[in-house]
């Protein structure tokens, strides 16, 4: 997953997916998921409006554990929203996608990545592109579809033959010349990218930055467990001999 630089005429930002490794053997969803969360929580420290990643790639962040104030970042740039894009368009090339990757993929992962997907991820998703698909689509939309929601659903878009479909949607010269654009290679714009990922290390590996407030208990299907002490106590469920119990039958 790579950010494209620019954005379209609607001032959408417009992200590329394309599976790599083409071995299902050597797959690693897991790690696959990490790599896409690390990059997208590193992109959102950049101004969308950014036109190429080479300013990004010279920015210092060498040192941004120390520099960087959530609380003033906050104060700051509250009611600031011009930085930002209107919303954003997927790309997903499923070229090099079988049947065999998804017998691969961990179905509690690909929950969690499309719920994080759904719920969590701090954009506006307004279309989805499905580029290169193989004759094996169908059953592909079969396996996946039980995870997405019907109005994401609907926001999809299947490229069956060529670009020529996709060109009405995304300008041409924001795509990668591996799709016929005229940007730079999708391998080139993947490199600048993990470049500038490495550079942020110190901030994604500063837990200051990922840690959840205690105060804000965040509830789950197991906090019964935290009151099994309660539950497993026989004296707040023992029934005094004193008190009839009745029953629908208690009348015969």
């Amino acid at each position: 997953m790579v950010p494209l630089p620019g954005l379209t005429p609607e001032k959408y930002k417009v992200l590329c997916f394309r599976l790599v490794n083409k071995n299902p053997r050597t797959q690693n969803s897991v790690e696959e998921s990490k790599s896409f969360f690390m990059m997208t929580d590193v992109r959102f420290t950049y101004n969308d409006l950014q036109e190429n990643f080479e300013d990004l790639g010279n920015k210092d962040h060498d040192d941004m554990s120390d520099k960087y104030d959530i609380e003033n970042e906050e104060k700051e740039e509250e009611d600031d929203l011009s930085s930002l894009a209107n919303g954003e368009i997927h790309i997903v090339d499923i070229a090099n996608y079988t049947l065999r990757h998804l017998a691969s993929m961990s179905l509690m992962v690909m929950r969690t990545y499309m719920n994080y997907l759904q719920e969590a991820y701090p954009v506006r998703l307004k279309a989805m592109h499905i580029i290169n698909c193989p004759t094996h689509l169908n059953h592909m939309v079969a396996i996946t579809k039980p995870f997405i929601r019907e109005e994401v659903f609907n926001m999809i878009h299947f490229h069956i033959q060529g670009f020529e479909t996709l060109y009405e949607h995304v300008p041409r010269n924001m795509l990668p010349m591996d799709y016929g654009g005229k940007a730079k290679s999708l391998a080139d714009i993947t490199t600048q990218w993990w470049e500038i990922v490495n550079k942020n290390r110190a901030y994604i590996m500063n837990p200051k930055f990922w840690k959840v407030h205690k105060t804000e208990e965040v509830r789950s299907r197991w906090s019964w467990w935290k009151n099994r002490a309660y539950i497993m106590n026989p004296k707040f469920w023992k029934v005094h001999k004193t008190e009839e119990v009745r029953s629908r039958w208690s009348w015969w």
